[in-house]
């Protein structure tokens, strides 16, 4: 029997190893699409990078663009050149697994006859090369077909479908913030095309900022360039760098020419280090230590501090712009969804309002508030409040400490007032009231009424905004109606009980996680009997009690639902026409004294009365403003010392963020900041990071849903 020679062997791999190959180069360009947000609802896919030339027409899509611009001349023709060499590449790769096949029968062939082995050899070795040459026919045509891809661009036909990148474990759901960015883009598709704002400057993609020593480039440049005047090598390079601004100063000693050029600007450089280092939550401190310990110059707390007023000013200017967009969409939502129309040009939304401070307690100097509609999500407008100015005390320090006279005091002063931070004189505690009657007092600036507010147990806030123009109301005519955060109630609950849990301890008495199940099935309740009667809402809450206390001896399953299909399994039995299963297998079951049993109905019914059952109809919540809050002071942190303008950043940065994502809110553009690749990938994964869902928690459950004994299904 004949063995096959390793020549032979190494030529077989090499053709099923460029089939392979082909194969995969095949399925990757199928699989090169561009999906506008028609395609996947909105949500993030999984697509392959696309080359540098089609960027443009990624970005335009990315950004929401109503037509991605075109390709060159040669693009129309390009996919007839693409797809013909695609069934070119097919053809050679079915070619070369022929070719492979028939070198291993001519090997087979060999091992039976050794008469014809030598034969047999050769036919194999031609086999094996005309694999080979078929292979790389193979290569050439998907590389043919690859170029051709790149021509012609990005495609954006619908005739392909997509996969979106769903979580499992959240498979059919949207997050809130990818349904605000497809309100978003569905919103700047409709108007058909951009401000100047919003175009951003583009740099060659190739181009970055490099970290070089001074001394490092100065003797790169002595080394390999010469005078351009004598053309001998006496040149020297000097580097400067005054700040961020770096110059190249060539000297030659034998010409005696000296010629000054700047290298980099200290605009660009300088900015852009702010404002990374604002978006990191940080000041200063922070940025001079970088600087030092990078031995780079870095600029006074006063030059730093002029950056950083620009930059809140770029802020706030692209939020003013965004409010624009804002009001459309949810004028929108409204007519389609609500049937609500304007009057007179002016909607009256529902909106939830909450306000937060930047250390606890009622000594806070800085405070702030968001206002959510609530069916959409945005944010339409937000304030802050000071109470403290630093160079407000540095003046007035300077003056009792005899360094300047009251005319210089209030020379300073007067220059000062248009950029002092304090714009507050109330308590800390009174600050959300206040923000509430601030901006309800200009909503009409925005062609809005706020006509229902969202709020918590506190009613300061409501009671301040309806004593508006001598208790008129902010709107007169029109009144403002509170309603509840079902969260609240919740809260309510499990706070009252555990006051009674001091009181009762023990095995099968009110502990923690007794009162944690409780507060779960009456915020269940609530959900589950959004826009229905408030007497239904007011049963299903008490249904939780009464269940979870109840006996074989004394059932009381009144206010659970009935028929075969309740999650109650004693009204399941009755239903069905079977005798009552036992209570004792239920996983909440306790029992309490009379006398503190009649505490906790007490708490329970003073939560379900009429008033607050109709306040809960609407079934919503202030979680969006908590949302708000953990972003601001992540760019503003708590632990270190921040100030209004670094404040007022935070919040307008947010605000922009939250309703049209991270590449829409970049400041770039209004800073007169270059923009490559890399920032787009960063803005792009911000917006990819805040559209997944944070948060894979299982659904509430009724009480017997809990217990797989207790089942639908169960015996």
């Amino acid at each position: 029997m004949a063995k096959i020679s390793n020549k032979v062997k190494a030529r077989k791999a090499k053709a099923l190893h460029a089939h392979r190959v082909k194969m995969l180069r095949r399925a990757a360009l199928q699989q090169t699409r561009i999906l506008t947000s028609e395609d996947t609802g909105g949500l993030p896919v999984k697509s392959v990078q696309q080359p540098a030339t089609s960027q443009r027409t990624l970005r335009a899509c990315l950004l929401g663009a109503s037509t991605p611009p075109t390709a060159p001349d040669v693009a129309p023709t390009a996919p007839v050149v693409a797809s013909t060499a695609a069934d070119a590449a097919s053809t050679a790769a079915d070619a070369a697994s022929t070719a492979a096949d028939a070198a291993s029968t001519a090997a087979d062939a060999a091992s039976t006859a050794a008469v014809v082995a030598s034969t047999a050899a050769v036919v194999a070795s031609t086999a094996a090369d005309a694999a080979s040459t078929a292979a790389d026919v193979a290569s050439t045509a998907a590389d043919v077909a690859s170029t051709a891809a790149d021509v012609a661009g990005p495609s954006t036909s619908h005739d392909v479908l997509a996969t979106p990148n769903i979580s499992t474990k959240r498979k059919g759901t949207q997050s809130n913030a990818t349904k605000r960015l497809k309100l978003f883009r569905e919103e700047k598709n409709d108007s058909g095309s951009d401000s100047d704002s919003e175009v951003k400057c583009r740099i060659n993609p190739r181009e970055s900022v490099l970290m070089v020593t001074d001394k490092s480039l100065e003797n790169y440049l002595d080394e390999n360039y010469v005078c351009e005047y004598c053309s001998n090598a006496t040149q020297r390079h000097t580097i400067t760098i005054v700040q961020h601004d770096v110059k190249v100063t060539r000297r030659c000693s034998d010409c005696n020419i000296s010629v000054t050029r700047q290298l980099m600007g200290n605009h660009e450089n300088l900015i852009s280090l702010v404002y990374s280092n604002m978006l990191s939550g940080h000041g200063y401190t922070y940025y001079n230590n970088m600087c030092s310990i990078n031995r780079m110059k870095f600029v006074s707390y006063y030059m730093y501090n002029r950056i950083q007023r620009k930059i809140r000013d770029a802020a706030n200017e692209r939020w003013v712009h965004l409010q624009e967009n804002t009001r459309r969409i949810i004028f929108d939502h409204y007519r389609e969804h609500l049937d609500r129309h304007p009057i007179g040009g002016i909607l009256d939304i529902d909106v939830s309002i909450d306000a937060s401070w930047d250390t606890k307690g009622h000594h806070s100097q800085i405070g702030t508030a968001f206002v959510v509609e609530i069916f959409t999500g945005m944010v339409v407008d937000y304030n802050t409040f000071c109470k403290n100015c630093k160079q407000c005390q540095t003046f007035k320090s300077r003056k009792e400490n005899g360094k300047i006279t009251q005319a210089e005091f209030d020379s300073e002063m007067g220059k000062h007032l248009p950029d002092c931070d304090k714009n507050y004189d109330g308590t800390a505690k009174n600050m959300e009231a206040d923000a509430a009657v601030l901006m309800w007092g200009r909503s009409q600036d925005n062609k809005l009424r706020y006509t229902t507010l969202v709020g918590d147990g506190d009613s300061s806030t409501f009671n301040k905004v309806c004593g508006m123009n001598n208790d008129a109301g902010p709107y007169e005519d029109v009144k403002v109606e509170k309603a509840e955060g079902i969260n609240h109630f919740s809260k309510i609950l499990a706070t009252q009980l555990a006051r009674q849990m001091s009181l009762v301890k023990g095995k099968g008495k009110l502990t923690n996680s007794t009162i944690q199940k409780l507060a779960g099935y009456f915020t269940k309740a609530i959900r589950d009997n959004i826009d229905t009667d408030w007497k239904q809402m007011r049963d299903a809450c008490l249904s939780g009690l009464f269940h979870s206390t109840s006996t074989d001896e004394k059932p009381v399953h009144v206010h659970c639902p009935k028929g075969k299909d309740s999650w109650c399994f004693y009204q399941q039995d009755i239903a069905n026409g079977k005798t009552p299963r036992s209570h004792k297998k239920m996983i909440l079951h306790f029992q309490l004294p009379s006398i503190h049993m009649s505490e906790v109905l007490k708490i329970y019914h003073s939560l379900v009365s009429e008033e607050n059952m109709t306040k809960c109809l609407k079934g919503k919540t202030q979680n969006p403003n908590e949302s708000l809050h953990h972003r601001v002071w992540k760019l503003a942190p708590k632990d270190k010392y921040v100030g209004r303008v670094m404040v007022d950043f935070a919040m307008a940065v947010t605000a922009v963020n939250y309703n049209a994502g991270y590449m829409m809110g970049s400041l770039t553009n209004l800073l007169g900041l270059p923009q490559n690749d890399m920032t787009d990938w960063y803005f792009n994964m911000k917006d990819r990071r805040m559209k997944d869902p944070t948060r894979c928690t299982k659904p509430r459950k009724a009480p017997e849903k809990a217990d797989p004994s207790y089942g639908a299904d169960a015996d």
